[in-house]
């Protein structure tokens, strides 16, 4: 979905810029382990996080590149 925006157009030089955004979430959730020791407890819940549902509570936005792909002259 572009973002372009004429009316900006009429008034200067623009260009048209290509940005990869990159979203973080943040999501937590609460489970029980039976393990043998908490290190081990730790080990299960890794090995199985992708099993639960998270309730996501947090998101940051961030750019990871910028690149100009086309120069629109008024």
């Amino acid at each position: 979905m572009p973002v372009l925006d004429p009316v900006l157009r009429k008034d200067r030089e623009m260009a048209v810029y290509q940005i990869r955004l990159c979203r973080t979430a943040y999501a937590f959730t609460t489970v029980d382990v039976e393990a043998a020791s908490a290190d081990a407890a730790v080990d299960r819940a890794l090995d199985y996080s992708g099993d639960y549902s998270y309730s996501e509570k947090d998101a940051e936005y961030s750019i990871e590149s910028v690149i100009e792909i086309e120069r629109i002259e008024k």
